[in-house]
């Protein structure tokens, strides 16, 4: 939780006094939004959640929820739900923008070279010329990840792991929602 904060806070808080001193707090309508960071990274797609908030009595235009969705403020989540598909496309350089350079460590784009018909990374910094083979590259990736792979046991395991750390992270999110409901209370006396 923010302490000081010199402008309006963000949709979804409000500025509260708190034994003498101003802390932003999630708002009802912060509670609903909260919903939205849980929905996209299950590869929802923004016009859905839009919808779902509506339908919460959460209005909101899209791009309003990508905003909410790119503002550090709320608490880092953007790391987690941006990286989550949304074409619908079938995309040939899946892995633009996620690999990078090893040269200046900026990120890769996509593109064709139409007269051979092959597709390559390349370096997005302006003279870097750095240029690599989208085949050569995914067969690299896919060598990495079978560094993760799992067996059937293995994954029922990791599910339970996930699940139980969701619930006892969703857990301490309650309590710390009742404190703050009780210092609200406090504070309305």
């Amino acid at each position: 939780m923010l302490s000081i904060w010199v402008t309006k806070p963000p949709q979804g808080y409000d500025i509260v006094k708190i034994n003498d001193q101003r802390k932003i707090v999630v708002n009802e309508v912060g509670k609903k939004i909260r919903n939205s960071f849980i929905w996209k990274a299950e590869g929802m797609k923004n016009e859905e959640i839009i919808s779902r908030l509506k339908a919460m009595g959460v209005k909101m235009y899209k791009q309003q929820l990508t905003k909410i969705f790119k503002r550090p403020f709320y608490c880092g989540m953007i790391t987690r739900v941006n990286g989550v598909p949304h074409k619908k496309e079938q995309d040939a350089a899946p892995l633009k923008i996620f690999i990078k350079c090893d040269t200046c460590n900026q990120p890769f784009t996509g593109y064709v070279v139409k007269a051979k018909s092959l597709r390559y990374y390349k370096c997005r910094k302006d003279g870097c010329k750095c240029n690599k083979s989208t085949k050569r590259m995914h067969e690299l990736f896919e060598q990495l990840l079978s560094q993760f792979c799992f067996d059937d046991k293995q994954i029922e395991s990791l599910r339970e792991v996930l699940i139980e750390e969701y619930y006892e992270i969703k857990r301490e999110n309650m309590e710390q929602q009742k404190i703050f409901t009780a210092q609200l209370k406090e504070i309305d006396i």
